[in-house]
């Protein structure tokens, strides 16, 4: 018998030991003295005998022994590239594989093209690899027809891991950010190294992002509590509020360690890539050392800290007093959400502490002197968006708990965390989709009239709202501050507005931008190998779907997809003057590797710093950290 190459005589000895119920192994093969290959062996997959175990390697479980000494083989001659038997040897030492085993013979085992695109793009979407096997096998008909089993699969994904940072973790992952950049969509990275070129801290940003902080920077969340990788290092994501009042990724920061240097230089990278844009607030948790770094790099922004981490904390340190509602909804809730003025705040806190005796509690002094970062009463002229604590971002590291696990690389973190951006982000254009059908009730305006003060109230009610309205230049301001905290008018200026001085329209400097439909309509991103690889997606895949209908069509757009590969390879070797374009597309990153003359090493694994030394933590939070325990798949 003769075939034209390996893979045919391979295929087909395969196909002939599948059916008889055994498995083939390649052989040894030999070359001549040009290196030509002249001969090869395919084996039974009994051939040879397993190693015996020597006695100080002995342990409590042994794999069973496979090999019996089969001689059965087949081998082949090649001359002029034709693979000729020259030898078939058929008498198996072994009992064969029963008929409804024979789907799991290692050499039967295989993962097509289809189904490993399939598979990989399933676990990216984060899909259990289980879950993508069992839906690869209900396809194909069942497990013993889809032609792999489930460990096939975890080793599958387990080798494209491992391609995905062939030059090594962190040098991959800074060639990614470098190709980024060299496609022109407004891509800017940093990163520092330590005195043995290992990775210690980076940064990045998109040009959407930066887009996104234009629009809605003025209020940003900074959370530095996230450790999901396998060097346990920190996950620091900036965040912010959009039109729909939702989070918007502004870009990202991996932190080795919590120190002031860190966080400052973590900053500055920020400030740098946003034009030097300062927030008017930020938010963090009670960090001593972001502390000091933001009164560094942002001193004119107004700091404010998280009042779910107090309320958390007030479990541990006061929780007997929780329970009581004289003491929670009377005093506490009060001064962490309702005082409207420092002086409602302070005889709140006075008159909590005297009927509790709470004088000498400590903790509630620690926080008592931070009340100005902490309490609604002393922010009421700084504009927040109506953010109270880092649950914006908390709730952000949530969307990659699904994607993320401990022994995640970096290299696949920041991929995951790009997908989850643009998942963010087409949640955004369907918000804004679903706004442009619809219009508000427009108002009329009418307004005449001097200035004139209110004072409103509710029935049984000590506390009241003072309205001033300036109907010359439509002017009007609330005791409650409700617009310069979060941007839109309280209920008692529209009370007055719409009940007491006929003004039927709200005027225009209280409309602010960032909450209107147009918020991003000047906002514009250049072009990008994303957007361009989006739009062919789309036009090749309504192609396919109607010429998977018919197998005339489907010849059709075989032929024409095929003269259309052949000539964009053609125009690729012209524009590049590279003739391997797969090299082209695959090798960018090690290319820059290669001449940027860096060689950057993955950062060794460090231990967070100590709990007392960071901030305030509840029994809760010590007992649950911010970490997965979930070692196998997807899982924060």
């Amino acid at each position: 018998m003769k075939f034209a190459n390996e893979d045919e005589a391979y295929n087909t000895y395969n196909a002939y030991a599948i059916c008889k119920g055994f498995g083939v192994r390649k052989g040894q093969k030999a070359n001549n003295s040009k290196g030509i290959l002249r001969a090869c062996t395919f084996l039974c997959n009994c051939e040879g005998y397993s190693p015996p175990i020597l006695p100080h390697e002995q342990r409590d479980i042994y794999r069973t022994v496979k090999r019996s000494g089969c001689k059965a083989c087949i081998k082949f001659k090649i001359e002029e590239g034709v693979w000729v038997v020259v030898k078939f040897e058929d008498v198996h030492n072994h009992p064969f594989v029963d008929d409804k085993q024979k789907h799991l013979i290692r050499s039967y085992r295989h993962i097509t093209n289809t189904n490993g695109s399939i598979l990989t793009s399933l676990v990216g979407a984060g899909v259990r690899a289980t879950k993508a096997y069992s839906y690869l096998s209900g396809e194909a008909g069942g497990q013993e027809i889809v032609g792999f089993t489930l460990r096939d699969c975890h080793n599958f994904l387990q080798s494209k891991r491992r391609a995905f940072i062939t030059a090594g973790d962190c040098q991959s992952l800074i060639n990614h950010f470098n190709c980024l950049q060299l496609n022109g969509s407004n891509f800017s990275y940093t990163f520092q190294l330590d005195q043995e070129q290992r990775l210690t801290n980076f940064f990045w940003s998109d040009g959407i992002s930066k887009l996104d902080y234009e629009s809605f920077g003025d209020v940003v969340v900074f959370d530095a509590t996230y450790r999901t990788n396998k060097y346990n290092m920190i996950c620091a994501p900036f965040v912010g509020l959009n039109h729909h009042w939702k989070n918007v990724l502004f870009d990202c920061a991996f932190l080795l360690d919590e120190t002031i240097a860190s966080f400052v230089w973590a900053l500055q990278s920020f400030l740098e890539a946003m034009g030097n844009k300062a927030p008017k607030t930020i938010f963090t948790d009670q960090d001593h050392a972001m502390a000091n770094a933001i009164r560094t790099v942002l001193p004119n922004t107004s700091h404010r800290l998280c009042v779910w981490h107090i309320g958390k904390n007030a479990t541990h340190h006061i929780g007997h007093l929780l329970g009581k509602p004289g003491f929670r909804d009377k005093y506490w809730h009060k001064i962490l959400y309702k005082c409207e003025s420092e002086f409602e705040m302070e005889n709140t806190w006075k008159a909590m502490c005297h009927e509790w005796k709470l004088e000498d509690n400590k903790w509630l002094d620690n926080i008592y002197r931070l009340r100005h970062k902490w309490c609604p009463a002393f922010g009421r002229d700084t504009f927040s968006a109506g953010i109270r604590s880092t649950q914006r971002s908390e709730s952000t590291n949530n969307v990659f708990q699904d994607m993320a696990c401990k022994t995640m690389t970096l290299s696949e973190f920041v991929n995951h965390y790009e997908k989850q951006a643009e998942k963010m982000r087409n949640s955004e254009v369907i918000d804004d989709f679903e706004c442009a059908r619809g219009m508000p009730r427009i108002m009329v305006e009418k307004i005449d009239g001097p200035l004139h003060t209110y004072i409103l109230g509710a029935e049984n009610s000590e506390r009241k709202h003072i309205v001033h309205f300036c109907s010359g230049d439509s002017t009007i301001t609330c005791s409650c501050k409700l617009f310069e905290m979060r941007g839109w008018l309280c209920r008692h200026t529209l009370c007055i507005l719409t009940h007491v001085v006929n003004v039927t329209s709200i005027p225009s400097r209280y409309i602010l931008k960032r909450w209107t439909k147009t918020a991003k309509q000047s906002s514009h991103c250049n072009d990008s190998k994303t957007l361009r690889l989006k739009r062919l997606m789309q036009l090749a895949f309504s192609v396919m779907n109607i010429s998977a209908n018919h197998d005339v069509t489907e010849n059709i757009a075989t032929t024409t997809l095929m003269d259309l590969h052949s000539r964009i390879v053609n125009k690729m070797q012209y524009l590049t003057g590279k003739d391997d374009v797969n090299s082209l597309l695959e090798n960018d990153e090690s290319e820059y590797a290669a001449n940027c003359g860096i060689q950057i090493h993955d950062p060794l694994r460090r231990r967070p710093k100590g709990i007392p030394n960071t901030r305030l933590k509840s029994t809760n939070e010590k007992r649950k950290r911010k970490e997965s325990s979930y070692t196998g798949g997807t899982s924060k």
